[in-house]
């Protein structure tokens, strides 16, 4: 799985390109999925789809050998046994990719909203600084005073800031 990282200075801006590094310590860091896996996953559910709908067919073709007395009962209800586990081990194969499909899609579409909430950082460092005050007093939820040296601030947005 590739993967991107970014990493944006938290205090202080500038407009240096080298301030705004792949690596650092003292900044956010987002991993990005890109999408290969997405449409490998995509290409197996496609293939498990085709493969369900092909065992319907399967047990239709038995039952006309059967009725037909190509093949006895017994060989009849053991093929269509072992088709229909076929079908079960299929359709469980079928959930867990659409599951994991429905995880990559959220994780992309956090990770779309981070970037976005990134972007406006970024947009914001060149603003001049009543203007980026004015932003910042906007984006704040509640500021929680514990005493006169502890405080604590909750942002409106916070999904840019998680550590993944």
């Amino acid at each position: 799985m590739k993967s991107s990282r970014i990493s944006l200075p938290l205090f202080g801006h500038s407009k240096n390109p080298s301030a705004f590094s792949s690596e650092g310590s003292a900044g956010i860091s987002l991993g990005i999925t890109t999408r290969p896996r997405s449409s490998a996953l995509r290409a197996q559910q496609k293939s498990l789809r085709v493969q369900l709908g092909g065992i319907g067919g399967k047990v239709a073709s038995l039952y006309e050998q059967f009725r037909s007395d190509e093949i006895s009962r017994n060989a009849f209800l053991e093929k269509k046994s072992a088709l229909s586990e076929d079908r079960d081990r299929l359709q469980t194969e079928l959930s867990r990719i659409e599951d994991e499909i429905e995880g990559l899609l959220q994780k992309q579409k956090e990770s779309n909203t981070a970037m976005n909430a990134i972007k406006n950082i970024a947009a914001a460092a060149d603003e001049p600084d009543n203007k980026l005050r004015e932003r910042m007093y906007d984006d704040i939820d509640r500021v929680i005073v514990f005493d006169n040296e502890n405080l604590k601030i909750e942002w409106k947005f916070d999904v840019a800031f998680q550590l993944s």
